[in-house]
């Protein structure tokens, strides 16, 4: 089987909270941000990373 045309490392976490994740893109730079519900409807950032 060849190898998968992308590479990915985790850099952080994992994290097991309940969370949405963001992909952010902008021309060819590429980010991911979690976030958790917060109280009063808000949101937390829990981390964010780069994607290269």
């Amino acid at each position: 089987m060849p190898a998968p045309p992308i590479r990915w490392r985790m850099t952080n976490g994992p994290w097991f909270d309940n969370a949405i994740a963001t992909v952010e893109l902008s021309g060819r730079e590429c980010g991911v941000r979690w976030e958790t519900p917060g109280t009063g409807g808000t949101m937390s950032e829990m981390g964010r990373a780069g994607i290269t």
